[in-house]
């Protein structure tokens, strides 16, 4: 494990951009795809992008500050040769993310109807959002294992397993959304979106796997090292955690509430117009009215 994580630092660099440029490359070519999937179009990117703010949302509350956090004092402790610390932050960060994560995913596929009905007002949204659910709890605890081997000084588990992630998500949204071809817009953004998810569990799987495949020399190490004196109380490690996630959480937080904000107002004020605009036709007409707005926001 030492000889794996004492990777110099230039190698951990060159391995971060090119996994971030194959990252960019691959988003680039399933959006392109994306778009130009008949029936899809910009109708059904505004069911994606609609359900996807919520759920990034609610990934950023839950996730964001985790690596940094996580790889801070697991590296701390690493330094002074305490590795018994450093894997005990790592579990408890482990138990708190993973809790945080699975209460959000709950959360967001039971109460998707509402949150898009009353929040967006966009219903058909619901089903974009039960697809995404599942994967927040998956991104969280992923997020704490990318955290802890990056503190150890090896960013091999958070390059490969981003890789990983944005190439099944390419491959993953082409395939299934080429399978839905013909269906409802909103079904088709759905679909796409489960491939996101998936992608994420196919992620998760890597990095448990690698972590397995160390795990016995992690307990050699965590043996053989030096123990601190005096034990932290698990409290005191959660405060200290939350203390330093928090402002690196409420930071990314303002761009995204923003950007959800105008989604929001665009959405209500579109289908108001249209409500207004057709006051006093027939309920078909009105009907149709709704459904053009839709298709606008």
């Amino acid at each position: 494990m030492r000889k794996e994580n004492s990777t110099s630092f230039m190698n951990n660099v060159a391995m971060l951009m090119l996994s971030q440029v194959l990252i960019k490359i691959l988003g680039f070519v399933y959006r392109l795809v994306m778009m130009h999937v008949d029936g899809f179009g910009d109708i059904g990117n505004g069911f994606y992008n609609a359900g996807f703010q919520i759920y990034v949302l609610l990934l950023t509350i839950s996730s964001v500050g985790i690596p940094t956090v996580v790889s801070k004092l697991v590296a701390e402790k690493a330094s002074k040769g305490d590795l018994q610390a450093a894997h005990r932050i790592f579990k408890i960060s482990l138990a708190m993310f993973g809790a945080l994560g699975l209460s959000f995913s709950v959360a967001l596929f039971v109460f998707a109807q509402q949150v898009a009905v009353v929040v967006l007002n966009i219903p058909d949204v619901q089903y974009v959002l039960m697809a995404l659910s599942p994967s927040i709890v998956f991104v969280a605890v992923s997020a704490v294992f990318r955290g802890y081997f990056a503190g150890l000084g090896s960013q091999k588990a958070a390059s490969v397993s981003r890789t990983l992630e944005q190439f099944f998500k390419c491959v993953l949204t082409i395939a299934i959304i080429y399978a839905f071809i013909g269906r409802e817009p909103y079904i088709m953004a759905a679909s796409a979106n489960l491939a996101t998810t998936l992608a994420v569990i196919l992620s998760f799987s890597y990095l448990v796997m690698f972590y397995g495949r160390r795990r016995k020399a992690i307990k050699a190490e965590i043996t053989a090292s030096k123990v601190s004196e005096r034990k932290e109380k698990t409290w005191t490690l959660m405060k200290t955690i939350m203390a330093i996630s928090i402002p690196i959480t409420l930071g990314s937080l303002v761009a995204i509430v923003n950007e959800m904000i105008d989604t929001i107002t665009i959405s209500h004020s579109v289908q108001a117009f249209y409500t207004h605009l057709f006051d006093g036709c027939t309920e078909a007409l009105r009907l149709e009215a709704m459904r053009l707005a839709r298709d606008i926001i």
